[in-house]
């Protein structure tokens, strides 16, 4: 028997009663059921155990019961990070209690990408990278290739913050990825079509200024959807001209064009994709009247798509005025739900993020399971492939899932009909596809996002939503490779 005692302190050594405590790394895990601790806490490096416990954890009007985990287990204390899981928080104690988690949690990411940046960088930036393909495809010639310099932006974060443009903003996942990576923002532009996405935007500002008052501030989104037109297609050079100087541009356009998922795809002519264009004009204005800035764009890979015209639509014209990019899949940096998307910026260079990945998939945590997100009762079942949408496949075959098929915007895909593997066991012993919050946690995002709003959004409504989002284990990744690569190469 022993009596824990856990408190805030990230001293050394804390007094309680006549005792001297030291700093023996408890780490309880009510979702995993497990109390973590090391064995020789004083010497650096120390192996790791697991104690099987159970934990009552109060969450909100409801107490959640943990039923995982039977036998101690040995591993090694330097394993992977896993990122907490939190829902959505109900009052002032909540905000404060999942920022520690958050905080916590991203010092160590960038603390080990910082690691690894420094032992690669060097050999990455000596590789030459590759340049825009050229554009020969008719009707697409005259398209200018985006600025493909590294743009620092590190003079603002370590200042008073990030001006962001977030185009086509869906939910503001990026918001969100930048504010728990510890960037501060200044100044919220946002361009959103979907009234629907905008009310839960919104209402998760609200929530993440709460949580982070210090990185969000109220006055930094107070106007963020009145200053740019709703519908990028209306933007115009007098809208960026009052914009002022800007330090990030972010989008992910629509990706309906290029799905492989569609029978029908027409990259470019579909009128949701040809976005792209309107996007493309917006980042050259802003650039010509402020100057260069930094930029994240993010879209399928639709590089070996099946139809010929939309495959060289996207490796010519998207990639021919974006760069090459690099695509990965999202379950590479610790999600619970495969997504494989490119993504290209000029925040850090291609070579040194493939890398970057690689590296953090090799020692991506053995012991990550889908089971750790499902709500009481509920079981994942074993995995009957472990076929992935990339080269990074987690799954293996007679074990728990670790990873759920990509979730879309409908509300069911193939991936989650019939016998599927990605199908959960409920505690009537049905197979059901994963729940609104069980989707919502495999993707890194806060749980309950539906009850943000009065009255709260429809299932069906959120699951569009969610399933056109950026997953947050993907771009919290990157934000924390952005920094790591910037801070330590570019101000160094």
């Amino acid at each position: 028997m022993a009596q824990v005692v856990v408190t805030n302190s990230e001293a050394d050594t804390m007094l309680l009663g006549m005792s001297v405590i030291g700093k023996i790394g408890l780490v309880p895990n009510p979702y995993k059921g497990t109390l973590k601790y090391y064995v020789n806490w004083e010497t650096q490096g120390s192996r790791s155990a697991h104690l099987a416990c159970v934990f009552d954890v109060d969450l909100g009007r409801r107490v959640r019961k943990s039923v995982r985990s039977t036998a101690c287990e040995a591993v090694d204390c330097r394993s992977a990070l896993v990122m907490p899981i939190v829902d959505a928080p109900k009052n002032d104690f909540e905000c404060w209690a999942s920022r520690l988690h958050y905080q916590d949690y991203y010092r160590q990411l960038v603390g080990q990408l910082a690691l690894s940046c420094s032992q690669l960088v060097l050999s990455a930036l000596k590789e030459t990278e590759a340049k825009p393909p050229l554009i020969s495809l008719d009707g697409y010639r005259s398209l200018r290739p985006l600025n493909q310099d590294i743009v620092d932006i590190t003079k603002s974060v370590i200042g008073q913050g990030l001006v962001v443009v977030e185009l086509c903003g869906g939910i503001l996942s990026s918001t969100e990825a930048l504010i728990r990576t510890g960037i501060k923002i200044r100044k919220l532009h946002v361009c959103e079509i979907d009234p629907e996405a905008r009310a839960l935007a919104a209402a998760r500002l609200e929530v993440l200024s709460k949580m982070f008052p210090e990185l969000l501030p109220p006055e930094a989104f107070a106007s963020c959807f009145s200053s740019l037109p709703q519908d990028i297609a209306l933007i115009k050079h007098e809208h960026i001209k009052e914009l002022g100087p800007v330090d990030l541009i972010i989008c992910g356009f629509p990706c309906q064009g290029f799905s492989r998922a569609s029978r029908a795809a027409q990259g470019l002519r579909d009128s949701r994709s040809s976005v792209f264009f309107d996007m493309v004009d917006v980042i050259h204005g802003i650039t010509y009247e402020h100057g260069n800035c930094g930029w994240l764009i993010e879209n399928v890979d639709a590089s070996d798509h099946r139809n010929a015209l939309v495959r060289d639509e996207y490796n010519q014209v998207v990639c021919g005025v974006l760069g090459n990019g690099y695509a990965f899949d999202a379950v590479a940096v610790g999600s619970y739900a495969h997504r494989f998307r490119r993504f290209w910026t000029n925040l850090i260079p291609t070579t040194l993020l493939h890398k970057m990945v690689k590296r953090h998939f090799a020692s991506r945590s053995s012991e990550q399971s889908v089971q750790d997100i499902l709500e009481p009762g509920r079981k994942a079942q074993l995995a009957l492939h472990s076929r992935s949408p990339g080269p990074q496949s987690v799954n293996i075959v007679g074990q728990p899932l670790k990873a759920f098929s990509t979730f879309v915007t409908l509300k069911q895909s193939d991936a989650y009909r019939s016998q599927a593997q990605s199908l959960v066991c409920s505690a009537s012993q049905q197979l059901e596809a994963p729940s609104l919050l069980e989707k919502e946690r495999a993707m890194g995002y806060l749980g309950g996002m539906s009850q943000l709003l009065t009255p709260p959004l429809n299932e069906s409504s959120c699951l569009r939503l969610l399933g056109g989002s950026m997953d947050l284990f993907q771009l919290t990744f990157l934000f924390g490779s952005v920094l790591a690569f910037q801070k330590g190469w570019l101000t160094s």
